[in-house]
């Protein structure tokens, strides 16, 4: 019949007579789950020749089996939501499959002005390559297709995923949302959601949720106050976080906004202190007081940076290898000094 795999003559490590060898991957001709049996056999060479071959062995594929039909599919992260503001919304749904080992490997969207996707194609992905783990939620994934405008309009939509094996689902529940939306009630914001995530499909460590808060009301179409971050403490480490936010006026809940970012900056180490002084002189050679007194000039390139802590070394040797007279170590400055250090640094500048 046909020849699927034949390895030749491999090399292996040795295996010792009497023991099994260790399992050797198929390497051939793709094989589908489509019930299809296969036979096998396998020979050894020792150092002195080749054996006879085994007797023939067999295994027959399993079959696929379709995945289902995607569930819980969201636009702009709600249920058929009615007010969606973002003329680029993103579309997602769990992908689900009884072969435990598939993935998703493909999916398709329609979008319509029809509920029976009749109407007006406004965006068909055709199978396009993603990546969901089984039980998974996809990504987000966002409209590309024929311009959305702010005119209230309903729109319909449903998705489909593929598996690794080519297995194609049903297509989800119909779904809507109604529709790209500018307030027509002048309706004021009321509320709002602020989301800041370490990924930009919000599915990795969540940094902030500010979950549904009241706000002073937001005139319609105005810009809101500034609203100050009060999640996991960020650093200034070039870490970039991804971050979206949704309002909530008397009629109900937006969409999400466009996934926006932020990257923060790298912190960089102070310059070496300048102009150290004892006793208010350089290098002073007549010192009199038994308990000097120490400072020099903080600066930073980061302008915000200011100084919490200082280390004084005193010794017998400019080496610093003599009698450690005094080491202060790493020592909390009190507010007042820090202030005093800003003032100096703002005397430079």
């Amino acid at each position: 019949g046909t020849v699927m795999w034949d390895s030749g003559q491999v090399a292996t490590g040795p295996i010792t007579s009497g023991n099994r060898s260790t399992d050797i991957s198929y390497a051939g001709t793709t094989l589908t789950k489509n019930s299809t049996t296969y036979y096998w056999r396998i020979r050894f060479w020792d150092i002195d020749g080749v054996s006879g071959w085994s007797s023939t062995a067999q295994f027959t594929m399993g079959t696929n089996t379709i995945p289902n039909a995607p569930s819980t599919p969201y636009a702009e992260g709600a249920t058929n939501p009615i007010k969606v503001g973002d003329i680029t919304p993103e579309f997602s749904a769990v992908f689900s499959d009884t072969d435990a080992g598939d993935t998703g490997a493909y999916y398709e969207i329609e979008v319509n002005t029809n509920n029976t996707f009749t109407g007006t194609v406004m965006w068909d992905t055709g199978q396009t390559a993603t990546s969901i783990a089984n039980g998974v939620r996809s990504p987000d994934y966002i409209y590309a297709g024929t311009a959305l405008t702010l005119d209230g309009v309903t729109y319909y939509w449903r998705i489909r995923f593929w598996d690794i094996d080519g297995g194609v689902s049903s297509w989800s529940t119909t779904q809507q949302f109604s529709a790209i939306y500018s307030d027509p009630n002048a309706d004021n914001g009321t509320s709002y959601e602020i989301e800041v995530n370490t990924h930009n499909t919000f599915t990795g460590t969540v940094m902030w949720d500010t979950a549904q808060t009241a706000t002073g009301p937001i005139t319609n179409n105005t810009r809101s106050s500034d609203f100050s971050y009060a999640g996991t403490a960020l650093t200034r480490d070039g870490t970039t976080y991804y971050w979206r936010i949704r309002f909530w006026d008397i009629d109900g809940v937006s969409g999400w906004s466009s996934t926006a970012q932020f990257t923060m900056a790298t912190n960089t180490a102070p310059n070496a202190p300048s102009s150290p002084l004892i006793e208010t002189v350089t290098n002073p050679d007549n010192v009199v007081d038994i308990t000097p007194e120490f400072s020099a000039i903080f600066s930073d390139s980061n302008a915000i940076d200011v100084a919490p802590y200082y280390e004084i070394e005193v010794n017998t040797n400019d080496t610093f290898t003599g009698t450690v007279m005094w080491d202060s170590n790493k020592t909390s400055i009190t507010q007042t000094e820090q202030d005093h250090l800003i003032y100096l640094m703002q005397e430079q500048h």
